[in-house]
Order: structure tokens, then C-alpha cells, then sequence
């Protein structure tokens, strides 16, 4: 889809998200510095990112409304690290 493309812009993703909302839980997944844009736009409305996404890097966002630039609360954000050792925890 072009609205994922990378390079596509982070307006066109918004937008494309906003047509799924009312789907439920939707995962994006994308490189830098694509994903840490959009990340930052739907936080705080910024065009600049102020954090990174590294590789194997996850985070959560929620949309108590409708999506849109600075509608977002980031829940969680967890690098690859700690990703793997969540992965390899036992109870």
C-alpha cells in the first residue's frame, strides 16, 4: 500500500490508521526513521522525532479517540534486550 510505503510521509499513515480505528488493535511495523515519526506525531504532534526506535525495538500506543498527530499514550516502550529477556522469562 502506498500510504506504508517508507517515505510515504507520516500525514499519509495517520490517515490510513484513522480508516482502521474502529478495527481494534492494529500493529505497525516499519524502520527508521519512518516509525520513530510516526511514533512521535501521534504523541505529541512533532514532524522531529525525540525518541528511537532501534532494531527489534517495541512500543504500545493507545487512542482513547480518534487517531490523530498528539492523540496517542505511549503505555510501553521496550528495546530488544528487554524484549528478549521477556521472551526467555519462565514462571
Amino acid at each position: 500500500m502506498p500510504e506504508l510505503a517508507p517515505g510515504a510521509g507520516v500525514d499519509r499513515v495517520v490517515s490510513w490508521l484513522a480508516e482502521r480505528h474502529a478495527r481494534g488493535c492494529v500493529a505497525v511495523v516499519g524502520h527508521e526513521p519512518d516509525l520513530g515519526q510516526l511514533v512521535c506525531a501521534l504523541l505529541a504532534s512533532t514532524n522531529g522525532p525525540f525518541l528511537e526506535l532501534r532494531k527489534g525495538a517495541a512500543c504500545l500506543l493507545e487512542l482513547a479517540g480518534p487517531v490523530k498527530r498528539g492523540a496517542a499514550t505511549l503505555d510501553w516502550f521496550l528495546g530488544p534486550k528487554h524484549l528478549r529477556l521477556l521472551g526467555t522469562a519462565r514462571d
